[in-house]
């Protein structure tokens, strides 16, 4: 997270901060609000996408995509 932060201050999201806060309740199922990651990123561009996994390829990370499915627990960790 310091490392993205560094290079992309604007939008990397530490715990406890609003915009963190904010996607924690946006989630589609209640369970997947138990997952608190140390921080979270929006790229807004390809480029900032290719940064971000150029810095975390030897860490463990998680995407997040804006799709839904209908099967029960399917999404959940």
């Amino acid at each position: 997270c310091d490392a993205l932060s560094g290079s992309l201050p604007p939008m990397v999201h530490f715990l406890g901060s609003v915009e963190y806060e904010r996607q924690q309740h946006e989630y589609f199922i209640l369970q997947q609000t138990d997952i608190r990651p140390s921080c979270r990123v929006i790229p807004a561009t390809p480029s900032d996408i290719s940064l971000i996994m150029e810095t975390v390829t030897f860490m463990y990370f998680s995407v997040r995509s804006g799709g839904y499915l209908s099967w029960p627990g399917s999404n959940v960790n």
